[in-house]
């Protein structure tokens, strides 16, 4: 049922290589453990490639307003699958393209931290509006976006690094199965 509605909405499965579907296994097993790990159990993950994505997760995080700490998870969980990839393959080449929707969601996710919620004390609680992003206040605003944005990066590459084994056994089920369910998954982290 799962992949009669994602062609219909999404279109055709795309065939991929092998060595692309396990890199694309980690990215999305990255983006659904760091959701876990915040306490965000993810209902369903993805790796049939289809349309313009690669794979995707859904996760259970509907709120109607935002903490601090909880759009710094949201930064977090977009970042993990670029954390997913560092730790596989290296500092280096853990840095691939298929992470740029990511990069683009998690800054956009820190900008409004800075400046639409108020909630950096270095920047201050004045919103700032788009005409006023240029010069010293773009360069201050991109130092800490790059502040945020690297401290959420490296928190999920430990969250991986310190559950290696289980963080690998998520994505090898991912591999194996092409997707999982919340249940699915439920007895793969929770049953640990």
């Amino acid at each position: 049922l799962n992949d009669a509605f994602e062609s219909i909405t999404e279109g055709n499965e795309k065939q991929w290589s092998p060595d692309l579907l396990e890199r694309t296994a980690r990215h999305e097993a990255g983006h659904a453990f760091i959701s876990y790990k915040v306490g965000i159990m993810p209902k369903y993950a993805t790796i049939v490639a289809r349309g313009s994505y690669g794979g995707y997760v859904i996760s259970d995080n509907e709120r109607e307003i935002h903490t601090y700490d909880e759009l710094l998870d949201d930064i977090c969980i977009a970042l993990g699958a670029r954390a997913a990839e560092i730790v596989c393959y290296g500092r280096r080449n853990g840095l691939a393209s298929g992470a740029s929707n990511d990069i683009r969601q998690a800054t956009e996710i820190a900008r409004r931290i800075i400046t639409t919620y108020g909630m950096d004390e270095g920047f201050g609680i004045a919103a700032v509006f788009a005409e006023q992003l240029s010069g010293a206040t773009a360069e201050m605003v991109r130092d800490i976006e790059n502040r945020i944005l690297s401290a959420q990066l490296e928190r999920a590459v430990s969250f991986i690094e310190n559950e290696k084994a289980l963080f690998d056994k998520l994505a090898k089920a991912l591999l194996d199965k092409n997707r999982l369910t919340k249940d699915d998954m439920e007895k793969i982290l929770v049953s640990e």
